[in-house]
């Protein structure tokens, strides 16, 4: 039986020169990321992957093909047996929904049956494209979306829609950034920083000070993303921690402007 389920991101905008301050998603610069999404996404996403590969790690030295990725709407035949996309357009919840189809290329090998009977030899310019569910949603007067997309087992496409708004948004409003997140339950990660014990904390931010930025080497011209992270591991693992610095991290971390945390 597979094991299908979903995984939840929230995304917010800022100015790319301002980091202190995100952007409502019905009013960046005078328009609404949903209406821009409904008009354009469909024929972006089915473009993406002709430059996928200068969004992947260029510092990976890679074989003919590999890192190569089929990305595009999955169809399916309408009434009329002609093909019809999967994505949807919901006004009044102002969210998207369908199916991605992506594979990758740049692996041969065979395919086989149950019997182990050859019926098939996928090349390395060969892709088998999966369907995976997603959905963006686009809240009124928010600051805060949220991108859901299926998994199956070990296979998912979280990142890559993630990557795709993101090269979206840099696309129709060159001065924006958008940042994802994995989306956790308020009641939740409340229950487990009150009642959980730390074994390991990792904040992290993409925004700091002006000096803080000049300070690290991070400063940049361009507005460029980077990432901070501060590790706090108690020399007592067996322990966690514990006390004082257990209650001044849960201060820290109940607070509304909190940066995201690992633990």
């Amino acid at each position: 039986m597979a094991n299908r389920n979903l995984d939840i991101r929230q995304f917010t905008l800022h100015q790319r020169f301002d980091k202190t301050s995100t952007s409502l998603l019905d009013d960046i610069n005078f328009k609404d990321l949903y209406e821009v999404l409904k008009q354009s996404l469909s024929d972006f996403i089915n473009k993406i992957d002709k430059e996928w590969n200068k969004y992947e790690d260029k510092e990976l030295e890679k074989e003919e093909n590999e890192g190569k990725r089929t990305i595009a709407i999955a169809k399916v035949k309408d009434s009329n047996n002609k093909d019809s996309e999967q994505i949807y357009f919901h006004d009044k919840s102002r969210c998207i929904s369908g199916k991605i189809s992506t594979g990758l290329y740049g692996k041969g090998g065979f395919i086989i049956d149950e019997n182990k009977n050859i019926l098939f030899e996928k090349q390395a310019n060969h892709a088998l494209p999966r369907p995976f569910y997603f959905m963006i949603c686009v809240p009124a007067h928010s600051d805060t979306g949220y991108i859901i997309t299926e998994k199956d087992g070990i296979y998912g496409f979280s990142q890559g829609l993630c990557i795709i708004l993101q090269a979206f948004i840099k696309n129709y409003f060159p001065d924006v950034v958008a940042s994802c997140r994995p989306f956790i339950e308020d009641q939740l990660m409340s229950n487990f920083l009150n009642k959980g014990i730390f074994n390991e904390v990792i904040l992290t931010t993409t925004v700091l000070p002006k000096h803080l930025e000049e300070s690290y080497g991070v400063a940049s011209p361009e507005g460029e993303e980077y990432t901070i992270e501060l590790k706090i591991t108690p020399r007592n693992k067996k322990k966690g921690i514990t006390g004082k610095h257990q209650e001044n991290i849960q201060n820290k971390l109940h607070k509304k402007s909190s940066p995201i945390i690992v633990l």
